[in-house]
């Protein structure tokens, strides 16, 4: 067999435009001129885009949805290039569906799960996660996978590695999601202090429930969001700052329990610990170390 009967038989077989060769190479052609002029429209419109937005996290979301319009932009133009109707079409998706699930079977999980992110809101732009083992901010949402500034691993109290990773969106579907940003907006952190034997731990609770009081009247205080719909509905009994109280061995056991934002965890423990024990030290209350 030649390669014009090649093409013909394919052609019948898909019940595609055209029988020669010719035929199929001017639409090959044309569908690779949609292609490129598709592709260089969407980056013009993304190089005026960013000199018009500053703001860094509305370019990359706005890019995402500009690049799932282009894709849809060329299913369509490779459609009326190569089809005639739509049972041919639906011929050649059944087609490409029994391929890819012989082929690879996660490729069409990936893309499943990209719209049941994008339908129940997982995630957002910018949002803290944990999918798996994995932590990070989000900085993309692909069709295939998403992206995530890692947070954590070596690193720690929840500041970021500076590594880059890309999780398939299949992931999604079969381990829980964490968001830190949806939501609330605050998470809650444990700072423990020690008051050794004989220590005054009275006084010592009361400064670490006041400096916690302190540092919490420096942002706007939190609500629990109502929920809509379906939305998950969160219930807190308190959200001020608290103490528990627990003997040890080594002496009086003092736990501040405290709100704080996801991405200052770090910085919020580090300043209420300055100030607790500056507070502790000019009351001479002595601190007790395992």
């Amino acid at each position: 067999m030649d390669l014009n009967q090649f093409f013909h038989q394919l052609q019948l077989n898909l019940g595609v435009h055209g029988s020669t060769l010719p035929g199929s190479m001017a639409k090959l052609a044309a569908t690779a001129l949609a292609v490129v002029m598709v592709i260089g429209l969407k980056r013009i419109m993304l190089a005026v885009a960013a000199r018009l937005l500053k703001n860094h996290q509305r370019l990359t979301v706005l890019a995402g949805w500009m690049g799932l319009f282009a894709y849809l932009i060329i299913g369509i133009a490779v459609i009326r290039i190569w089809f005639e109707g739509l049972h041919n079409f639906l011929t050649f998706l059944g087609i490409i569906a029994v391929g890819l699930t012989i082929v690879s079977k996660e490729l069409i999980l990936n893309f499943v799960a990209f719209w049941v992110i994008i339908w129940r809101e997982l995630f957002s732009i910018g949002d803290r996660v944990q999918v798996g083992d994995v932590v990070g901010d989000v900085t993309r949402k692909g069709i295939l996978y998403f992206s995530v500034v890692e947070v954590g691993n070596w690193v720690k109290a929840d500041q970021s590695t500076g590594r880059m990773a890309r999780i398939p969106n299949a992931l999604v579907l079969t381990t829980p999601v964490l968001n830190y940003s949806k939501g609330f907006r605050f998470i809650w952190n444990e700072l423990t202090l020690t008051v050794a034997p004989g220590g005054d731990w009275k006084r010592a609770r009361d400064v670490m429930t006041r400096t916690a009081e302190d540092y919490a009247s420096n942002f706007e205080q939190p609500e629990p969001p109502d929920p809509v719909g379906d939305d998950e509905f969160v219930i807190f009994r308190r959200l001020t700052p608290k103490v528990y109280l627990k003997l040890t061995d080594a002496g009086y056991e003092l736990t501040l329990r405290y709100l704080c934002k996801p991405r200052s965890r770090r910085d919020s423990e580090n300043e209420l610990l300055e100030r607790i024990l500056d507070a502790l030290e000019g009351a001479s209350i002595p601190l007790a170390f395992k």
